[in-house]
């Protein structure tokens, strides 16, 4: 029975996609919403395949109509799942919605969009207006599913539903940084920039499948101002210690969404950062490295953990900080930096 939904599913969505000029509105709409109301009415179901069927095709269809569905229409729809992330339903109806958004993120995206047989201006014209419209928000309600379902987590001592929205959450958010920004046209200082040490070296990080992450001015006051980065890796740390006991729970999916996060939140650079000769931005690398450090030093202790079965990925990860770092980064500045750690580290365990 759920394989027979699973292919009614990519029936329904093939054929709508196929009849699209001649369905009406209402049809459009309504196919939608029945999509997404299956998905938040099954969140318990164990055939999440299908869920995750269903809501790809709600994705799907949400795009094909996207260039004709005016903005009001589109905000009804996703005040709904807006509701669902901040979690006034229960974890599950909470994953859903994320699940969903990650969904459509990545049939907006262009390296995962589906085709539906239309030019590339339709698509482009769709990224773009998802970009401006709506995906700034669809990251602050991803981060304040994170932070809403942070206390439980660490609070508790088992393994709550919670624990796997807020890995869904942590994945949208990374995922959302990941996206291909159009480039914008915005004063930097990039002269001063230079003299500080910083410069936007981006060769190195595509060897590693890592680009740039460039959201522009826009994005400051959720990614900059607010101390967002301090947040999580404050809260990496304290699950870390939490589970410290665990030598297998880096690879947890919690643990790993949190870490890829903040390695592609190393990669931020352009106008996000003020105008401030690069100040800002030096900080934010601080930061960083200071709680990544302990990813990868001691290396006589995490080396004998590692042959001893323990996880390597937290290691793996903590070397494409420092890379990202060391990108952005003169061989002076990146240098002055893990100086500057090593001695706040030492002066830490002398006290």
């Amino acid at each position: 029975m759920p394989n027979a939904r699973f292919q009614a599913a990519g029936a329904i969505g093939d054929a709508a996609i196929r009849e699209w000029g001649i369905l009406t509105d209402d049809n459009k709409r309504s196919l939608i919403l029945y999509c997404l109301n299956y998905v938040m009415e099954h969140t318990g179901s164990p055939d999440g395949y299908v869920q995750s069927k269903v809501s790809a095709v709600a994705a799907r269809l949400l795009k094909r109509g996207w260039l004709e569905f005016p903005d009001q229409e589109k905000g009804a729809i996703f005040f709904e799942v807006e509701q669902s992330i901040q979690g006034m339903h229960g974890p599950n109806r909470q994953f859903a919605g994320i699940n969903f958004l990650e969904t459509l993120v990545s049939e907006f995206s262009p390296s995962t969009a589906s085709s539906m047989g239309l030019p590339k201006e339709f698509h482009d014209q769709c990224q773009l207006s998802l970009e401006v419209k709506f995906l700034k928000d669809f990251y602050c309600w991803a981060q304040a599913a994170v932070f809403n379902t942070a206390d439980k987590i660490l609070n508790s001592n088992v393994t709550i539903p919670e624990e796997k929205a807020c890995s869904a959450a942590l994945r949208l958010m990374l995922q959302i940084l990941s996206w291909s920004f159009k480039p914008t046209l915005e004063h930097e200082n990039l002269d001063a920039k230079i003299k500080s040490g910083l410069r936007s070296d981006a060769i190195n990080l595509r060897k590693f499948e890592r680009s740039l992450v460039k959201p522009g001015s826009l994005w400051t006051d959720i990614l900059i101002s607010s101390a967002h980065t301090t947040w999580v890796l404050n809260f990496y740390t304290t699950l870390r210690q939490k589970y410290s006991y665990d030598t297998l729970w880096g690879d947890s999916p919690i643990a790993v969404s949190c870490r890829q996060l903040i390695v592609q939140l190393c990669s931020l650079a352009g106008a996000v950062f003020p105008n401030d000769n690069g100040d800002a931005q030096i900080e934010h690398f601080m930061h960083i490295l200071s709680a990544v450090i302990l990813w990868i030093e001691p290396p006589n202790v995490i080396a004998e953990s590692i042959r001893n079965g323990g996880s390597e990925s937290e290691f793996i990860d903590g070397c494409h900080v420092l890379l990202s770092v060391a990108s952005l980064t003169s061989s002076s500045l990146f240098d002055n930096l893990l100086k500057s750690i090593r001695l706040v580290i030492a002066h830490f365990f002398l006290v």
